[in-house]
């Protein structure tokens, strides 16, 4: 299992280092870059496939919002809200110090978008759900959608868990 999650870090972490990242988009582009976080999002939580994401929903200090966060420069597609979830967008560099904070739980956990990546018709996304502990604990959903005339289908989804 740890080997699993050892290749599993490298592959996301070479994956980061290989993003290009996005020239400022035009409206349509934006709106799929939005809709692809939208639909991994429902699949993760509607679809219960994202491993340990009753950590995300339990009550805390930002009210009934869970706490979302990606690199600096995706934060503008973050959706605010996905049904009947909320979403309080913040950046990485403040996520801990505002989770310390927070007594309420021992083990608080925060939504991350890990990975965003593009290719002509294709988008990969990859959402974990995340601790600040010492050992991060927690899951995550790799999804694949592929573009199909003015519409987003997911074709693939795959589940892990972060021990």
């Amino acid at each position: 299992m740890r080997i699993l999650l050892i290749v599993l870090i490298i592959v996301l972490a070479n994956a980061q280092l290989a993003f290009k990242p996005l020239n400022q988009p035009a409206m349509s582009t934006q709106n799929d870059t939005t809709e692809a976080i939208r639909l991994s999002i429902q699949r993760s939580f509607f679809k219960h496939t994202m491993p340990e994401a009753e950590y995300l929903l339990r009550n805390n200090k930002s009210g009934d919002s869970i706490l979302f966060t990606s690199e600096k420069k995706l934060l503008k597609y973050l959706p605010g809200e996905v049904d009947s979830l909320k979403f309080r967008i913040i950046e990485s560099k403040d996520i801990c110090a505002l989770l310390a904070a927070d007594t309420t739980w021992k083990k608080r956990h925060y939504l991350r978008l890990q990975l965003f990546e593009r290719k002509n018709n294709t988008y990969e996304v990859v959402l974990s759900n995340m601790n600040c502990d010492r050992f991060t604990s927690g899951g995550g959903i790799g999804v694949t959608l592929i573009k199909k005339a003015d519409s987003l289908k997911i074709t693939h989804v795959g589940a892990f868990n972060i021990n």
